[in-house]
């Protein structure tokens, strides 16, 4: 079942995205993989672990990791966002990069404007963000989740601002 599992997921996320891009030339398809530093410790035997794979797949036009805890140190955050953008330019793609936006903020928001800069720097094409208002109102809400909310969304204003 591991294998039939790690060997289809791919192969039926492809086989769906060519469909749709058949339907319509102009969708936009990204595909969003963990984001961690090696598949030895965190692999579900999805089929779409191995980030090369998922990359070169020619109907994914964007290349995404998923959110990372805003108490990991700085090296994790840019480590998998140079793996992010590199792989995404190897193959062609867009790079896209998520902010947590709910259950954990950081412990200081001046950490969402240097993780933002540092998307920025190392050349990412997309930010993107989960869940719409910090989670307010909902089990996963973060602390504070509109004033995390208002500082992610000061960070896209200030990144859209420079042309971006």
């Amino acid at each position: 079942m591991k294998q039939f599992r790690w060997r289809e997921a791919l192969f039926t996320l492809t086989d769906v995205s060519k469909a749709l891009k058949e339907f319509n030339p102009k969708l936009e398809i990204t595909c969003c993989v963990h984001a961690t530093k090696n598949t030895y410790y965190v692999t579900e035997l999805r089929g779409y672990d191995n980030w090369d794979m998922v990359a070169s797949c020619p109907y994914f036009d964007v290349f995404s990791t998923t959110i990372i805890d805003w108490s990991l140190p700085e090296a994790f955050f840019r480590d998998i966002t140079e793996r992010t953008v590199a792989l995404a330019k190897k193959y062609g793609k867009e790079s896209e990069r998520w902010l947590m936006g709910y259950n954990n903020r950081p412990a200081d928001f001046a950490q969402i404007d240097k993780v933002v800069d540092m998307y920025e720097e190392l050349g990412t094409d997309r930010l993107a963000t989960w869940t719409y208002r910090g989670g307010y109102g909902t089990v996963v809400a973060a602390k504070d989740p509109i004033e995390l909310w208002d500082n992610i969304g000061r960070n896209y204003n200030r990144v859209m601002g420079k042309g971006k």
